[in-house]
């Protein structure tokens, strides 16, 4: 409970006036749980919004009913998941909006098998960016431009092979990762078919090309960092074409002040490997997922475009583009490798970080000219709309957990951050409902990362 928000009845709930949409979706209880006794509260759908909760007490049950955008059962399997919650955000993105979609609850509540999945059972990350593909190919959209997403809503010339045509490295098991989005049809679903028809009726929809860039990163202590080393990743190490263009090399961008100290070393790094020999030991192409894992990684500064603590951005932190499901399976194992991951009593993998995937679209028109090392021009009318979709770590308690040391601190984090999270949605909330000439309340962002 926050000083902005309050219990307050279903029937006096305005679903036009919230800036989130909440769905819930139900996991099987565990019996080993319970240690044979009974749990101390049970919970059953009501309808396909609400659910009802009841809670044992001395002398008589207590009963509270909750309301949701809508509820899925046990027994929904993942294609409907992606249907109910990722479809609607990758149709907002096509439509020129900037998109979230994230998981939260307690630990070992599925909420990574949710986003991500398995191989057999892909989540609604690599289904929502399967569909993203699938609606350019259908149309022939996606353009060959030399330039890179920059900040938050710009683009860049950029000449790096690695970035902009790059050649993933083959990863464990991907395979069947592949296979298993192949199951499913995205363009057979009316409601992607409705995204391609909103393109072909578009009256410019043939002047213009679109390109997809992913990033992969993790919030862990409180700290950013990259998932991704460009190095391992692709299986191309070229120096640029063009002697001056050392910002090409970097996995990121040089910035200001710390920013930009650190992107020469990223770049300096870059062009070490690319000059390795094949039979070098230190070769990135050689190195195993367990060395690939143990790369050193340096902690990124989270900045806002223009200093005004709008858009948010990540500096430095590794842009690539994926034409391709086996490209993004590729890029999304990668960064499963160097995820902080690690066994509590209550989970054997238990993401001890938040986890942030995102997608940045970007749309230039088909003429555009791109001159090699010069600003895009204005006549590109180039636009970047995100879709970020975020793992967060579960909520904890040490009593359940049976955490110590590093664990323990890492749980204290999360909490923290979660809290955080759960203030910055009160505000927003009651901000949304308040009358327009009211003065709204500073939503506390900068609390955590």
């Amino acid at each position: 409970m926050t000083p902005y928000t309050a219990k307050r009845a279903i029937a006096d709930y305005e679903a036009e006036k919230d800036p989130i949409k909440t769905y819930v979706r139900l996991k099987p209880a565990d019996p080993a749980l319970f240690a044979g006794a009974l749990p101390k509260s049970l919970l059953q759908v009501v309808s396909d919004k609400e659910v009802e909760v009841v809670r044992a007490a001395t002398d008589e049950a207590l009963c509270e009913r909750y309301l949701f955008a809508g509820v899925l059962p046990s027994l929904a399997k993942q294609p409907r998941m992606f249907e109910v919650c990722g479809l609607p955000v990758v149709s907002d993105l096509f439509a020129g909006y900037n998109t979230l979609l994230f998981t939260y609850g307690i630990t070992n509540s599925g909420k990574t098998y949710t986003v991500q999945g398995t191989a057999g059972s892909p989540g609604m990350l690599p289904r929502s960016i399967k569909a993203i593909l699938e609606v350019l190919d259908a149309r022939g959209l996606q353009g060959d431009f030399p330039i890179r997403p920059k900040y938050a809503t710009q683009v860049e010339y950029c000449s790096d092979p690695r970035i902009v045509s790059p050649t993933f490295r083959v990863a464990p098991g991907e395979d069947a990762w592949v296979s298993g989005l192949e199951l499913d049809d995205p363009l057979s679903n009316p409601k992607v078919a409705e995204i391609v028809r909103r393109l072909e009726e578009d009256a410019g929809d043939q002047e213009w090309a679109y390109q997809l860039y992913v990033s992969y990163f993790e919030v862990y202590n409180e700290m950013v960092y990259d998932l991704l080393d460009l190095a391992t990743l692709t299986t191309v190490h070229v120096k640029s074409p063009y002697p001056d263009d050392s910002s090409s090399l970097a996995g990121g961008r040089a910035g200001r002040g710390r920013g930009r100290g650190r992107g020469r070393r990223t770049a300096g790094r870059g062009r070490k490997r690319a000059g390795l020999a094949a039979d070098d030991p230190d070769d990135p192409l050689s190195m195993s997922a367990s060395q690939i894992a143990a790369l050193p990684r340096n902690a990124l500064l989270l900045r806002s475009e223009g200093g005004r603590g709008n858009e948010a951005f990540v500096d430095g932190v590794t842009e690539v583009r994926v034409r391709s499901v086996r490209d993004l399976v590729r890029v999304l194992i990668h960064g499963q490798m160097r995820r902080s991951v690690h066994a509590t009593g209550l989970n054997v993998g238990s993401s001890r970080s938040h986890a942030l995937f995102q997608a940045k679209l970007v749309k230039v028109r088909r003429d555009a000219q791109i001159v090699p090392l010069s600003a895009v021009p204005s006549e590109a009318q180039v636009s970047v709309r995100t879709l970020t979709v975020v793992d967060l770590a579960g909520s904890e308690r040490a009593k359940r957990t049976m955490n110590q040391g590093d664990r323990l601190a890492e749980a204290g984090k999360i909490n923290v951050s979660l809290m955080t999270l759960k203030k910055c949605l009160d505000v927003r909330r009651y901000n949304a409902s308040l009358d327009p000439l009211a003065d709204a309340q500073l939503v506390p962002y900068n609390e955590s990362k």
